[in-house]
């Protein structure tokens, strides 16, 4: 049954609510939770409901409109759709709200997918420029069933011998949720998907009777960002879940945050705790007998100008992060500070533009043998011919940009970084088991530890994907009985490279730019970088004493033995054998920098 419309309001933490009607000369408007910040007024809407606009005037208004997430069945279920941007003109009129519930947990069966979120003129259809939409996220497969597709894809679902696919996700919204696959064994054995997310598909599950053999995936990532005025997370998929009925080894998945759920406990019986409200995270997939998680609730925000204004023209003016003019005909502004922050222009020449560069986090590793973590998204607009190049330049008029930068974490995957509406995703973080996480750049593939399971499964077992014009998927896990050797994180310039029989995978290499060295643009730590940016890091190996090497890292990628990334650099990091590295380690975070012509 597909779910109903949420119809009870609640807060969601933005900030103290400053109006209940926001009125400018020749614009008012009403409808959701009021508040500013800085030049800026927003409506966030965590229920259904109107928004009313009188007066004379329009408004070019900033968007996010997500779907609610869908529940898992022991796969996760996908996370809703997120339809990010601007340009929206905002006329006099009345708008419809809705905002989509997530699906619904189950304890047995299919997961639900979620309600799609909406936003338009009264009177207009979908599709229309009048007209946003967020798609529902959906629901986890089951035995009989394949991942449903949605804003982003319910996981798929295997038991011994049979498999069920991910759903698809929607274009520009979200990622499919991850495939399933069936080894040999019994067939009661069962584990499953991850769910897609915003900034990543989900990882694949594998069921077998085999010792260390049912893996359940992990979902799919999310993003951060600050329409509201502050930085919230939004839009992973949840994990999945895996039972055991015979000898084998359960490994549950795991959420990456950002509201998705995380999978019930391992057998006997346990419920997932639900996916958070109003992120549209994808629910958890159950443990045993108990309830699947129910997917987190849509939310819409509408942001504009508080009062219109005209570009303000004439040469370049403008402030925010460590700004330097090295001499090269160019001034930069480089934003090293994980959080919000924003860039001012206060004037500028006409159809003024800048070379933009945004990096998100790179992907954290846990300290037990774990694949290397990927590199962070990268996107660049400007004229070097890159893998990632979003466009020539990035137009700029006056006014203040938002600008988050991703912070890196241990053990866990990088956070996004973006710029205005411009979003790149954080790394996926090194695992120990064999299936990464995916990312801007995806981690590497994990230890194998039983050859049986994988032959002529998934042999050896690849690393996670990354984001398509962001990173490159992790190198695949060495074979098993090799010392648990583990594949490279994957960079923002190359795939990250396997593990062999006596060495851990070298991390993918990152994006050098020549014109955004440490030295030009202000940031010492990257000086050593040469430009480069999003590498990889390196797989571990089993111990040295043994005759087993690390990988190396990817340029800003954690290097052999274990390692954080290089901070600002957006690396991926790596770690050792436990007994000589035991601790965490995490991802470099973040950066963005931008230039423009300045005498």
């Amino acid at each position: 049954m597909a779910p109903i419309l949420s119809r009870v309001s609640s807060g969601f933490g933005f900030g103290k609510k400053t109006a209940t009607v926001a009125s400018a000369s020749g614009f008012t408007a009403t409808g959701g939770t009021i508040t500013t910040s800085g030049d800026f007024t927003i409506h966030t809407f965590t229920s259904p409901g109107s928004f009313q606009v009188t007066g004379n005037q329009t408004r070019s208004a900033y968007y996010m409109v997500i779907g609610g997430g869908g529940s898992g069945s022991f796969a996760g279920g996908g996370a809703g759709g997120a339809s990010i941007g601007k340009g929206f003109s905002i006329t006099p009129g009345s708008y419809t709200v809705d905002v989509g519930n997530g699906g619904t947990g189950t304890s047995s069966g299919a997961g639900n997918s979620g309600q799609d979120s909406n936003f338009y003129l009264n009177g207009s259809s979908y599709p229309s420029p009048t007209y946003l939409r967020g798609f529902g996220g959906g629901g986890g497969a089951a035995p009989g069933a394949n991942g449903s597709n949605g804003g982003s894809g319910g996981g798929g679902h295997s038991v011994s011998g049979t498999s069920r696919t991910g759903g698809t996700g929607t274009s520009g919204q979200g990622f499919a949720g991850g495939d399933a696959v069936s080894g040999p064994g019994a067939p009661y054995n069962v584990a499953g998907s991850g769910g897609g997310g915003a900034g990543g598909p989900g990882s694949k599950s594998l069921s077998s009777n085999v010792q260390y053999g049912t893996l359940a995936g992990n979902g799919g990532q999310g993003f951060k960002y600050a329409i509201t005025g502050s930085v919230q997370g939004y839009a992973s998929g949840g994990g999945g879940s895996s039972a055991n009925n015979d000898s084998g080894t359960s490994q549950l998945g795991y959420a990456p945050g950002y509201g998705g759920g995380t999978p019930g406990q391992l057998p006997p019986a346990s419920s997932s705790p639900n996916a958070t409200a109003n992120t549209g995270g994808g629910g958890g997939g159950r443990g045993g007998s108990g309830n699947s998680a129910n997917g987190g609730s849509g939310i819409v925000v509408i942001r504009y100008l508080t009062n219109a204004s005209s570009s303000s023209v004439g040469s370049w003016s403008a402030t925010g992060g460590t700004v330097t003019t090295p001499g090269n005909g160019y001034r930069y502004h480089a934003f090293t500070t994980v959080g919000l922050s924003t860039f001012t222009v206060t004037t500028c020449p006409v159809s003024a533009t800048i070379e933009l560069l945004v990096v998100g986090a790179g992907g954290g590793a846990n300290g037990y043998r774990c694949s290397g973590g990927g590199g962070g998204g990268l996107v660049y607009y400007g004229p070097q011919s890159t893998t990632s190049t979003a466009g020539a330049s990035y137009s700029i008029t006056s006014g203040s940009y938002d600008v988050v930068v991703g912070s890196g974490n241990a053990s866990n995957p990088g956070d996004s970084s973006s710029f205005d509406t411009v979003i790149a995703y954080g790394g996926g973080a090194g695992v120990q088991n064999p299936q990464g996480f995916s990312g801007g750049s995806g981690s590497g593939g994990g230890v194998v530890w039983n050859a049986a399971f994988y032959t002529g499964v998934d042999n050896p077992p690849t690393g996670a994907n990354g984001v398509p014009g962001q990173g490159f998927r992790g190198g695949g896990a060495g074979p098993a009985g090799g010392g648990g050797n583990t594949g490279g994180g994957g960079g923002a310039g190359a795939v990250g490279s396997n593990g062999s029989g006596s060495n851990g995978g070298n991390g993918g290499a990152g994006l050098q730019f020549p014109a955004f060295t440490g030295p030009l643009i202000g940031v010492p730590a990257l000086n050593p970088l040469s430009g480069y940016y999003a590498g990889g890091g390196a797989g571990a190996a089993g111990p040295s004493n043994f005759g087993f090497v690390g990988g190396s890292g990817g340029a800003g990628g954690g290097a052999s033995g274990s390692a954080d990334g290089v901070t600002n650099s957006g690396g991926g990091a790596a770690t050792g054998y436990p007994q000589y590295e035991p601790s965490p380690r995490s991802g470099g975070p973040g950066i963005v920098v931008l230039r423009y012509p300045y005498p």
